[in-house]
């Protein structure tokens, strides 16, 4: 199992998707678009090349999530990533 903490600033993708998970806690599924490169684009005009990261949260933070994030909206979320079956391609929110 590896573990890695990370935080993450960038812009919330779209609306966050809420559920209810196992045993009724509530859970925030969102993508988190992050500038992760600048390249030359058109005109040779810099631009920034965006990769989307998706990450969830659960409980309080979820709560939170629902309440207060929208799309377009700059954050920043300090996440742990679990690299085991049952978490693979998740990062959470702490």
């Amino acid at each position: 199992m590896d573990l890695m903490i990370i935080t993450l600033v960038g812009k919330v993708k779209d609306q966050p998707q809420i559920s209810v998970g196992e045993g009724g806690k509530k859970q925030a599924f969102l993508t988190l678009m992050l500038a992760t490169e600048r390249v030359k684009g058109a005109n040779d005009q810099w631009v920034d090349k965006v990769t989307e990261i998706p990450i969830f949260a659960t409980d309080t933070v979820a709560d939170i999530v629902e309440q207060k994030l929208v799309p377009g909206q700059e954050i920043r979320a300090d996440c742990s990533y679990i690299n085991t079956p049952e978490n693979w391609g998740h990062w959470k929110i702490k």
